[in-house]
This record gives C-alpha cells, sequence and structure tokens, in this order.
C-alpha cells in the first residue's frame, strides 16, 4: 500500500489468463508484465527427399516442441499415404529404418541416426539445446524419387 512493494514473483509461466482482486482499493497500479512469445513454425517434408528435412530446437535451453503433421503423399502405386504410413506393408525389412512403420514420417536425431519418434499425429519432443531432428518419410533408400506429395509440419515450443 502507499507505493510499497506487494507483491513480486519471478518466473515462467503456461499460458492463460491473470486476475487480481483489488478489495475495493482505489488507483491499483500493475506493471513490470512481460509477455514472452514462443517460436513456431511450419516445415514442408517432400517425399521425394532422402536426406529430409533438418529442425533444430530454436532455444537455447531444453525444450519440449509440439509437431503435428498433416497432409499425404504417394509412392508410385499412387496410394494415398498419411504420416502414420503404411503398417503391415511387406516392405519392413527393406525401408531405411526397419524398426519403423513403412512410409511413416519419422524423426530422426541428427548426431546419432537414430529415430527418436514416429509423427504420425500430434507428438511432443523433448529436445536439447542446439539439438537437430531430421523430418523424413521411412522410405526404401534409393526409391524416393518415384514418389510425389509433401507432408507439413506445424510446431511450437511449449515451454
Amino acid at each position: 500500500m502507499n507505493g510499497s512493494l506487494e507483491i513480486d514473483i519471478d518466473g515462467d509461466f503456461s499460458e492463460g489468463r491473470i486476475a487480481f482482486y483489488n478489495f475495493s482499493q482505489n488507483n491499483v497500479t500493475y506493471k513490470a508484465f512481460e509477455k514472452k512469445v514462443l517460436p513456431s513454425g511450419q516445415l514442408q517434408v517432400d517425399a521425394i527427399s532422402e536426406q529430409g528435412v533438418e529442425f533444430q530446437n530454436p532455444m537455447d535451453t531444453d525444450a519440449k516442441i509440439k509437431v503435428t503433421p498433416s497432409g499425404t503423399w504417394s509412392v508410385k502405386d499412387g496410394v494415398e499415404i498419411t504420416a502414420a504410413g503404411e503398417p503391415g506393408a511387406k516392405l519392413l525389412s527393406h525401408v531405411t529404418y526397419p524398426n519403423n512403420t513403412p512410409y511413416a514420417l519419422v524423426a530422426v536425431d541428427q548426431a546419432s541416426g537414430k529415430v527418436i519418434e514416429e509423427i504420425s499425429s500430434a507428438k511432443t519432443l523433448s529436445l536439447k539445446a542446439g539439438q537437430t531432428v531430421i523430418f523424413k518419410m521411412n522410405d526404401e533408400p534409393g526409391w524416393y524419387w518415384d514418389n510425389k506429395g509433401c507432408i507439413t509440419v506445424d510446431w511450437m515450443v511449449l515451454d
């Protein structure tokens, strides 16, 4: 009261609303609020790209990044495929990542070359500061050239 500091809370808080109850006090001033806008964006993962699309954690700290795929692509026979791929396809041992669903969109850690997640639907990736992942379709090596279409990946930093 009377110009004295009543509340001082530091920290980062998740998205939401804030409210104050003034208890019938007049001329109350609230100040020094800061809104932090977290990065977001969109990637296009072309089905013909055997190298895939690189994505680097845009934060200088570890971060949770929500990725949401949409769209379809097709292999040479023209059958439309979503980011979920084709479970049960007979190519299991011939695809780039045989332990993962054929034709699925995968996120591969660039440093280790290992799949960290299949991106069949909205997923949250926990990435280290500076970590780069590669989004690509899990197709047969050397046979990406006959694919058509792309999968769009919307991404947003959650914290």
